[in-house]
């Protein structure tokens, strides 16, 4: 959250994270706990209030179920909207409940497939 405000609204890093902190701790962050990511939005929103600048367009989304595509990542960073992205548990159990800002991407091809 605090990568985005700063890409979208140039608010600066501590900025930003002091206030995410204390509004995330108003929702249940606790910093052993992560966010909730069902909590990204309102946090972001609020945010986005109290620092008095415009809302804007970026996409929160869980790593599974209501996850974004390869089309729907692409199509989000051609418009310069910022995404966050959830990963319950990334199969490997090394980023379970983990949240990454995406901003951009890298296409492979592998055997002509991407």
């Amino acid at each position: 959250m605090t990568a985005i405000l700063n890409y979208v609204h140039n608010t600066g890093v501590q900025r930003s994270y002091d206030y995410l902190e204390r509004i995330d701790m108003q929702y249940g962050y606790d910093g052993i706990r992560g966010t909730n990511p069902l909590l990204i939005p309102r946090i972001m929103k609020e945010a986005e209030k109290r620092l008095e600048v415009p809302q804007t367009s970026w996409k929160s989304h869980l790593g599974k179920g209501l996850c974004f595509n390869f089309e729907t990542i692409v199509k989000n960073v051609k418009k310069a909207h910022p995404m966050i992205l959830n990963i319950p548990n990334d199969g490997r159990d090394y980023y379970g409940s983990h949240s990454i800002t995406v901003i951009g991407y890298l296409e492979y091809k592998v055997n002509g497939k991407r």
